[in-house]
């Protein structure tokens, strides 16, 4: 019975938001589910995901790691999901945590924070990213913004890869970015075990 409970509800989410429509925009579109319960089932029934487990002795911290097929050239999607320690509030949007997702698809390793917010990029600052590891200096790097305007990121490897590797060393992150029509908002991410957890990625995009 606790299948199928799950099975109908399954169905019902997938009614609502559209098999295809899910399947044609990518993880961004499970990142952006409000509930944190719907956005991993999201994640586990509409792209066939299974979940991947750390090597024995190894400890890949508060990352979640999970892996599917491409449905292009069946190459393997892997993805690590981490939400940040404090909810953020856009105004009219309830308080939610950020989501911070790195994820290997067809070659390409990308970087992006998905919230419950209306983001924006390419004007006025907007998509100006501060990021500071542990205690060093604080960085700005631009991002962009997924078509679905809830996520920002750095979507080529050229851009993510550099940023990804710093986190290695450090166990906490502070970003600061700034919604469209918002005050900027402030969120802080356990980072530690990355360097770990990643290894599956890594090993699928090839560096």
């Amino acid at each position: 019975m606790k299948m199928m409970g799950r099975e109908v509800f399954a169905a019902a989410l997938l009614a609502a938001f559209g098999t295809a429509a899910i399947a044609e925009s990518g993880p961004e579109a499970c990142a952006a589910l409000e509930d944190e319960h719907k956005r991993k089932l999201c994640y586990d029934l509409a792209y066939k995901i299974r979940p991947l487990e750390p090597a024995k002795g190894e400890d890949q911290g508060k990352w979640e790691v999970s892996s599917t097929f491409s449905r292009i050239d069946d190459s393997e999607t892997v993805f690590l999901l981490l939400d940040s320690n404090n909810s953020v509030d856009c105004g009219r949007y309830k308080q939610e945590p950020v989501s911070l997702i790195l994820r290997c698809e067809e070659n390409t390793t990308v970087m992006y924070y998905s919230a419950n917010c209306h983001m924006a990029s390419g004007y006025r600052g907007y998509g100006d990213v501060t990021y500071r590891l542990g205690s060093g200096k604080a960085q700005t790097v631009s991002m962009d913004v997924s078509s679905d305007k809830r996520a920002i990121g750095l979507w080529r490897g050229r851009q993510s890869i550099p940023v990804i590797k710093q986190m290695f060393e450090n166990e906490r992150m502070t970003v600061r970015m700034t919604p469209f029509g918002n005050s900027s908002i402030t969120a802080s991410f356990d980072i530690a075990g990355l360097e770990s957890a990643i290894k599956p990625l890594r090993k699928a995009c090839s560096w």
